[in-house]
């Protein structure tokens, strides 16, 4: 009975939801009816606040709060109100909308920023004596956040703003600020706030400024090891050795030093290193592995260790380190580039042996995946050693097999007539037997043997043949079945596009969609990017994130959600590019800012394909892009490169900024035009590698490898940050020079 009764109430509630989607379509708004008809919006608001002009906003958006206008994105109108009232210094205005807005909306995301601008504002309208506030019950990140912004504007209370949050909270910022502005006091703090500052400004880089803090307190005798410890590492990082050493010395002397002790054995023995003090330095590198036998650092020290074994061409001493680590640390970085270090040596002493042994395990290690690099390494090992049978078999196998365009573009400067003739008999019985299939209805089978053919022709020519077009018009027409494809060529209009997400999304998606329309792009990102995480991707979905996260420069999430874009209409085989519709490989492989990279392109004579495979793979083509190592921008310059493109006549940007998408841009092919001067223009794998490790790295490669054949000089690359980065370019090359 009881489940009789639940099913019952069940069929009910799905006949409610169903005739409620049913009137929700027919009431469904259309794209104009969402957005305000009125000669003052939100858009004619928010410009005049994006404008400088506040007191004009603050009217606008009062107006709009006061006529009930723009519910749908009431929250938005409140918060810019109050900020631009906040700006105009009507703090008791802005306090209100604040208010107005925490009351309203407590679940919108600008709650958290009202509640820090209420209390910023309410800071300011009161001017009451600074300790009363943080003495005050509001919560840690609040008092951050209004010290932090009251600091930002000068007047005679900062010094005691930066210090209550730099005794309360020991705040970055704040630290930064007090010894900035006032060190001569920071100086004669109490010395456990000193050394709070000093070990704050050293961890955000400021290591010359926090060397005053250490050497005050090592005089002062206060927490003396620890500052022996930082200041010994500041002179190491300032290239000031010999002062490293000695201090380093110092502090490890003493047993009872424990706290950076570990760090202190390393850095040490890591210093005397690069003072070619061999002796001394793995003597210290023993003691650490005495001590810390499980540590992370282990690994490298045995790298270290293998690579001294390897420099006097020690193979036996170096297997032995490379056995430890293999043991101990498997899954280690360090390991594999041990492995590989190994390898590469074997083969250039042409120690045929060890070096099947090293390969051996790098096959282990790579058994599930990245077979056409293990194919690769086979090879070119085979080719050295002129196993000339063994060599043509690897060959064979990745034109047979290998989806990656750089590693089948390799194999076939090695292949001959035979094999090609093996890969066309395979093509033909795989379309054959994926036409059955089709014929048959069975689309899963007729993917799979049409992911099995190679297009090794239009691989080698980039011009597409009868059996590639063939093959990717079948595989359209399966992609036809599927709705988002479907919709994707309907030539729906944007209304009906609109209204299909709204439904999809119970209406969620408009408020990010609205503020779109007016231009507020990155609180329309903020507001989508959140629906987008949660909601399965439909063709309407994927429509407006285009839309969205490209206007608002969020470049980058866009090409994370199309880097596997046939998963949205059951593609399975992600690395098989050439099989999608034209439109669809483009979104992988776009060519954004073509207006800028085209006529430098040009100018420089420099394939414009090549430039978009750099600036993809440096950056996913986001202009905001910083590495840690500092490089910055579309096409990841490093400040010191940029420099000195910069000083060359065609350029003269002043000021510098490598954000700005122009600057990047023409820098970076000023610095890649240097590169294929100093190559003549021909061995693209090198200047990759050149772009990625360095001018000199490059020049040693070309050195000790040649460049007769760029994939076998690609192969040898000895960094393994630049030897994947290199596959990586060359393959977006290819698929760049076949597709536009």
């Amino acid at each position: 009975m009881k489940k009789r009764i639940f099913l019952l109430a069940l069929s009910f509630e799905l006949i409610i939801i169903i005739a409620t989607s049913v009137l929700n379509a027919k009431s469904m708004p259309e794209i104009p009816d969402i957005i305000s008809k009125n000669k003052i919006n939100y858009k004619t608001a928010l410009k005049l606040h994006n404008d400088g002009k506040y007191l004009d906003a603050y009217n606008q958006f009062t107006n709009i709060i006061n006529g009930n206008d723009e519910a749908l994105i009431r929250d938005y109108v409140i918060y810019y109100g109050a900020k631009s009232a906040f700006y105009c210094e009507m703090f008791e205005e802005a306090i209100d909308l604040y208010s107005l807005l925490m009351k309203e909306h407590p679940r919108s995301s600008l709650y958290p920023y009202a509640e820090q601008y209420k209390a910023l504002a309410e800071f300011y309208r009161d001017d009451y004596p600074v300790s009363n506030f943080f003495n005050g019950k509001a919560q840690k990140w609040i008092k951050e956040f209004v010290g932090l912004k009251a600091l930002q504007k000068t007047n005679n209370k900062n010094k005691e703003i930066a210090l209550e949050l730099i005794n309360r909270f020991y705040t970055k910022d704040a630290i930064i600020y007090f010894n900035n502005n006032f060190q001569k006091e920071a100086l004669n703090l109490p010395n456990n706030i000193k050394y709070k500052m000093a070990t704050e400004l050293y961890e955000a880089g400021f290591r010359n400024s926090s060397l005053n803090y250490f050497n005050s307190l090592i005089k002062q005798n206060y927490n003396k090891a620890n500052c022996l410890y930082y200041t010994a590492r500041i002179n190491q990082q300032e290239n000031k050795r010999e002062e490293a050493a000695k201090l380093f010395d110092i502090y490890l002397a003493n047993t009872n030093n424990k706290s950076y002790r570990r760090l202190g054995l390393y850095y040490s023995a890591d210093n005397y290193y690069k003072l070619k003090n061999t002796k001394k330095s793995i003597s210290l590198y023993q003691t650490f592995l005495k001590e810390y036998p499980k540590d992370d650092y282990v690994p490298r020290i045995y790298n270290i260790f293998l690579n001294e074994s390897l420099n006097a061409n020690n193979l036996i001493s170096a297997k032995r380190y490379l056995t430890n680590s293999l043991k101990k640390f498997p899954n280690n970085r360090w390991t594999e580039t041990s492995l590989k270090s190994y390898l590469r040596k074997s083969l250039r002493l042409k120690n045929k042996t060890e070096t099947y042994y090293g390969l051996k395990i790098l096959e282990e290690r790579h058994s599930k995946l990245r077979n056409d690099f293990i194919l690769s390494w086979n090879i070119w090992i085979a080719n050295e050693f002129k196993d000339f049978n063994k060599r043509d078999e690897y060959v064979l196998e990745t034109l047979l097999t290998s989806k990656n365009p750089y590693y089948i573009k390799g194999a076939l400067t090695l292949a001959n007539k035979d094999m090609l003739q093996n890969v066309y008999s395979n093509n033909a019985y795989n379309m054959e037997e994926a036409k059955k299939f089709f014929a048959d209805s069975n689309y899963s089978k007729t993917l799979e043997f049409l992911n099995k053919i190679q297009f090794i022709d239009y691989i080698a020519t980039k011009r597409e043949d009868k059996l590639v077009k063939e093959a990717r018009d079948i595989a359209k027409k399966i992609f036809m079945q599927n709705k988002f494809v479907k919709d994707f060529y309907s030539k729906k209009t944007e209304n009906e596009i609109f209204n299909e997400l709204s439904l999809q999304t119970r209406k969620e998606s408009n408020k990010s969609i609205l503020l779109y329309y007016y231009g507020d792009n990155q609180n329309a990102y903020n507001e989508f990017d959140k629906i987008y995480s949660k909601t399965q991707t439909t063709y309407p979905l994927f429509y407006y994130a285009q839309k969205i996260f490209l206007n608002s420069a969020n470049t980058k999430r866009f090409m994370q959600i199309c880097n596997n874009i046939g998963k949205y209409f059951g593609y399975p085989y992600s690395q098989n590019v050439d099989l999608l519709p034209e439109e669809f490989r483009k979104y992988i492989y776009p060519r954004y800012f073509d207006d800028l990279v085209v006529p430098e392109a040009k100018y420089y004579k420099i394939e414009p394909e090549f430039i978009y495979s750099i600036m993809r793979e440096e950056s996913l083509f986001d202009s905001k892009a910083l590495s840690w190592a500092g490089a910055r921008g579309l096409m990841q310059l490093m400040p010191a490169t940029a420099r000195a493109e910069n000083k060359k006549t065609r350029y003269k940007f002043n000021p510098l900024n490598l954000y700005d998408s122009k600057q990047n841009i023409y820098l970076g092919i000023s610095h890649l035009s240097w590169l294929f001067q100093s190559e003549n223009a021909s061995n693209y794998i090198i200047v990759a590698a050149k772009y990625n490790a360095g001018s000199s790295r490059g020049n040693r490669w070309k050195n000790e490898y040649g460049t007769n054949n760029m994939y076998r000089t690609g192969r040898f690359i000895d960094i393994e940050e630049t030897e994947y980065y290199v596959e990586k370019v060359m393959k977006s090359y290819e698929y760049y020079s076949r597709y536009y």
